[in-house]
C-alpha cells in the first residue's frame, strides 16, 4: 500500500490504513450484495436509474467529442471544418454568410 507506507506521523498512517480498507469494502460490498441476495432493490428505483441512464445517453452534453460545446469551444485537435462552423454559428450568431 503506497498510500500507507508514503505517511510519516502515525495518525495520518493510521487515517491512510482506514481509508484503504473502506474504499476496498466499498468495492466488494456490492458484489456479495449481489451473490448473496442481502438486499432487494425496489422496482421504482430500478426505473429511477433507468432513466436517468436514457437521459444521460441521449444528451449531447455527456459525450465527449471535437464538435465542441455549446459556447462554440473547440477542443485540441478537431478538424479545420469543425472549427470554423462553430465560430461562424456561435461568434456571430450564426448568420454570418462569408
Amino acid at each position: 500500500m503506497p498510500g500507507v507506507r508514503a505517511e510519516k506521523e502515525k495518525s495520518q498512517n493510521i487515517i491512510q490504513v482506514l481509508a484503504t480498507i473502506t474504499f476496498m469494502a466499498v468495492l466488494a460490498f456490492p458484489a456479495f450484495d449481489n451473490r448473496f441476495s442481502w438486499s432487494a432493490v425496489p422496482p421504482y428505483v430500478a426505473v429511477g436509474e433507468l432513466i436517468v441512464f436514457l437521459v444521460y445517453r441521449g444528451s449531447d452534453h455527456s459525450r465527449g467529442g471535437a464538435e465542441g460545446n455549446i459556447h462554440g469551444a473547440v477542443r485540441a485537435g478537431a478538424p479545420s471544418h469543425v472549427c470554423e462552423s462553430a465560430g461562424d454559428a456561435v461568434g456571430r450568431g450564426g448568420d454570418y454568410s462569408g
